[in-house]
């Protein structure tokens, strides 16, 4: 997935928090 090539630990924790939301960002975005 090129669109975020740098993930962090952070982001990791972000998502794995938010998978719902990721998920439909990810989608409209």
């Amino acid at each position: 997935m090129d669109f975020f090539p740098a993930l962090t630990d952070d982001h990791r924790a972000f998502v794995m928090r938010q998978p719902v939301f990721f998920v439909a960002t990810a989608a409209e975005g």
